[in-house]
């Protein structure tokens, strides 16, 4: 293990000795998302995914999630404030609540999404705010990337492995995308290979934890629509000149989507991840796109919930990406927090 790496490893088992040593616990079924990498593994689209099934079984989902970039200090709900109980205590701006809290909002309008550094007094939030909620309903909380949040006590630990990255070049911070050591992969209960399926990655998990069953996952294309909800068709796609672009900590995956609908990409800008847009990135988003010669301009639902916040033209669009798996994983999952 190379120094650099040595130092990450102790301060990394430190804080977590720390933490799990001081670790609570919330009076409802805890399900955490996440993973062993540096971003990109589509834990969102996956925390949408799980929350829309726990509705439809009866559940009351909320989502806590740390909000990364977000301003708001302490818990706080991410919603337009559409009710009296919220107006003191609402991210109702992604500046506030972070990109990926306001698209969960946006997608899940009857699932309560909590920002909060500390999962575990977001969790209390929620049940101080909405006590009958929590009597009258089943509530299930969903933690959005919280692998590595031992503040808290998870029922389930659902690890997500990008299936053509991998772990990169198997080192830990700085040197390489490992959060922590495989010897990590071992707390899982279940993982899921995201993007693609990988029977050597898949292999390599079940030599590290047997226990845990592999699920494979796929990235299905949604609606592409403007900021009024107006569609394009898939053939619409096809005969258009598209200019591209995104934040996210995998581009690559994005652009490829867009090249499966139009082969007729014009340009392709990609910003950090998270990337928090001004008026003037969309003045020269918008200059490019015409000098390139585009009809339409396409990014993420990601990079919308920023852009509608700002002065758009209606020849923006947003590709939506769905995460889809089979029944058995969403029957095994249910069936333990059943018990």
């Amino acid at each position: 293990m190379n120094i650099l790496e040595y130092i990450y490893y102790c301060g990394y088992s430190l804080k977590k000795k720390r933490l799990l040593a001081a670790q609570k616990r919330l009076p409802y079924p805890v399900v955490s998302i996440g993973n062993l990498t540096l971003g990109g593994t589509g834990k969102t689209p996956a925390a949408i995914a799980l929350a829309a099934e726990a509705l439809k079984r009866g559940y009351q989902p909320v989502v806590l999630t740390r909000g990364y970039r977000g301003r708001a200090k302490g818990p706080c709900f991410v919603t337009r404030c559409k009710d009296d109980l919220l107006d003191i205590s609402c991210c109702d701006r992604v500046k506030d609540s972070g990109d990926e809290p306001m698209l969960i909002a946006s997608k899940l309008p009857d699932v309560y999404v909590v920002k909060s550094a500390d999962r575990y007094k977001g969790g209390l939030f929620f049940l101080e705010n909405y006590r009958s909620v929590a009597i009258s309903h089943k509530p299930l909380f969903i933690l959005d990337d919280g692998f590595q949040h031992w503040r808290l006590y998870r029922d389930i630990d659902i690890v997500l492995v990008d299936g053509r990255r991998g772990f990169g070049n198997t080192r830990m911070l700085p040197l390489g995308p490992m959060r922590g050591p495989f010897s990590e992969l071992a707390e899982a209960d279940f993982f899921v290979l995201t993007k693609t399926l990988n029977n050597k990655i898949e292999d390599e998990l079940k030599s590290i934890n047997p226990d845990a069953p592999v699920f494979a996952s796929e990235y299905a294309m949604g609606a592409v629509e403007n900021k009024n909800r107006y569609q394009l068709s898939r053939d619409d796609m096809k005969k258009m000149q598209v200019f591209a672009f995104c934040g996210l900590a995998d581009p690559e995956s994005f652009r490829s989507s867009v090249s499966s609908l139009c082969p007729n990409i014009t340009s392709f800008i990609q910003f950090r991840d998270h990337y928090l847009y001004t008026q003037k990135d969309v003045e020269r988003i918008l200059k490019q796109a015409s000098a390139s010669g585009a009809d339409a301009v396409i990014t993420t639902n990601k990079d919308m919930v920023k852009l509608l916040e700002l002065d758009i033209p209606n020849y923006i669009f947003s590709l939506g990406i769905d995460f889809s798996v089979s029944t058995d994983f969403y029957e095994k999952i249910f069936s333990r927090i059943n018990i």
